[in-house]
C-alpha cells in the first residue's frame, strides 16, 4: 500500500528546450557541432556568410548608383526641355511682334501670345505633373 502512495507522489516533469537564432551564421554552440562533425565546416559556413553579406551590399550600391543616374538623367531632360520651350515660345513672342510691326496689329498679338500662353500652360502643366509624379513616388516607397 505504501508503494502505491509512492507512485502517485511521483511526478513526470517535461523539460523543453527551445534554441533559435537568425541569420546566416548559427551560434557557437551549434558552430562547434558542425565543425565537430565535418573539420572545417564551420570555417566555410562563416566564409559563405561574409561572402553573401559582400554580395548584398554591392546590390544595394548597384541599386542607389542606378537611381542616382535615374534622377539625374531625369533633371537633365527636364531642363533641355525647358531650354527648347523657351527658345520655341520667345521665337513665337518674337516673330509675332515682328508680324505686328509690319502691319498686321492683330496677326501678331495673336502669334505673341499664342507663345506666351504655351508658356503659361507648360509651367501649370508641368507642377501639376510634377506633384503626381512625387506623390507617385512616395507610394512605392511606401509599399517597399
Amino acid at each position: 500500500m505504501n508503494n502505491v502512495q509512492d507512485n502517485k507522489s511521483q511526478q513526470i516533469q517535461t523539460v523543453r528546450q527551445q534554441i533559435a537564432y537568425s541569420g546566416p551564421i548559427p551560434d557557437p554552440a551549434s558552430l562547434a557541432q558542425y565543425e565537430k562533425i565535418t573539420p572545417g565546416l564551420a570555417d566555410r559556413i562563416v566564409q559563405m556568410a561574409e561572402k553573401e553579406g559582400e554580395h548584398r551590399r554591392h546590390l544595394e550600391v548597384f541599386g542607389q548608383n542606378a537611381n542616382i543616374t535615374l534622377l539625374q538623367r531625369r533633371d537633365r531632360e527636364a531642363r533641355v526641355g525647358q531650354i527648347f520651350a523657351f527658345i520655341i515660345s520667345m521665337t513665337t513672342i518674337v516673330t509675332g511682334g515682328y508680324v505686328a510691326l509690319n502691319g498686321h496689329d492683330v496677326s501678331g498679338t495673336f502669334i505673341s501670345l499664342s507663345g506666351l500662353c504655351g508658356i503659361v500652360t507648360a509651367f501649370i502643366y508641368g507642377r501639376k505633373s510634377e506633384t503626381s509624379s512625387d506623390k507617385t513616388l512616395d507610394s512605392r516607397k511606401e509599399v517597399s
